[in-house]
């Protein structure tokens, strides 16, 4: 397993609601959070060892949405 994190623009819930049902449907991805109270919009996925986090933000990027690394 390993976890990925990146900043968003995720900026409600119903955005991370609608993010939630495809990684829901993912067996992949184990779990995730958004911190929508944090000011970089944090996502964190808990997923399988091959979910790479070029992957995830891939799937940010179809989905309208804005991403970036966080830093080291």
């Amino acid at each position: 397993m390993k976890l990925i994190i990146v900043k968003t623009n995720i900026k409600n819930k119903h955005q991370a609601y609608s993010l939630g049902y495809l990684f829901t449907i993912s067996p992949a991805i184990l779990d995730w959070s958004v911190d929508l109270e944090d000011k970089d919009k944090v996502l964190r996925i808990l997923a399988k060892d091959f979910v790479e986090e070029t992957d995830i933000m891939g799937l940010l990027t179809d989905m309208g949405h804005k991403s970036e690394k966080m830093p080291d």
